[in-house]
């Protein structure tokens, strides 16, 4: 085996914590925990959650170093019907204005929450073929024309992609698709 030599500068471990997790009844004291314990990041709910509270989290989020790592919350793209995917993607879209006005970095969509051998679903083929040919392209296209900074999908298991909406340009956010790490 080589012997490595150690880095010039040392890594650093940013550490995230799910809201659910974290100690504490109000926003504030739920982040000051975080701050207090040396975590950089925080991972907010999803659903009705970063609507309700975009404003009240980005007045608490001033003056710290946190940031808004993700957003994680139900979602099922496994729908056969167009017409339930379509309201899937609905119910997304201002869940990620929200996320983009409070400067997340990410929403996780798990796409097929679903049993996918149930009747009326997708194949698990059928679904990576549909979500990243028209349900995830389309969620990644929405927050590239939203006016707020865009949100950026991580990975999921069942599409092994990443979507992700990240670079200014002069006509917006430039859409960037990347395979995923298997």
């Amino acid at each position: 085996m080589p012997k490595l030599a150690p880095p010039d500068k040392p890594a650093e471990l940013n550490l995230c914590l799910q809201w659910w997790g974290i100690p504490g009844g109000e926003m504030k004291e739920k982040l000051d925990f975080l701050e207090a314990s040396g975590f950089g990041a925080v991972e907010i709910p999803s659903g009705d959650w970063p609507i309700k509270n975009a404003d009240a989290m980005i007045e608490a989020m001033k003056g710290r170093k946190l940031f808004l790592a993700t957003a994680c919350g139900p979602s099922d793209f496994s729908y056969a019907e167009p017409e339930k995917r379509e309201a899937e993607v609905q119910k997304f879209l201002p869940i990620i204005e929200a996320l983009g006005k409070m400067k997340s970095v990410g929403l996780i969509i798990c796409p097929a929450r679903g049993n996918l051998s149930e009747p009326g679903r997708l194949s698990g083929k059928e679904l990576r073929k549909d979500f990243v040919e028209n349900t995830g392209k389309r969620l990644a296209q929405h927050a590239r024309r939203s006016t707020a900074p865009p949100s950026c999908w991580s990975r999921c298991a069942v599409t092994r992609r990443r979507f992700c909406a990240r670079s200014p340009t002069e006509r917006g956010w430039r859409l960037t698709s990347a395979q995923a790490r298997p």
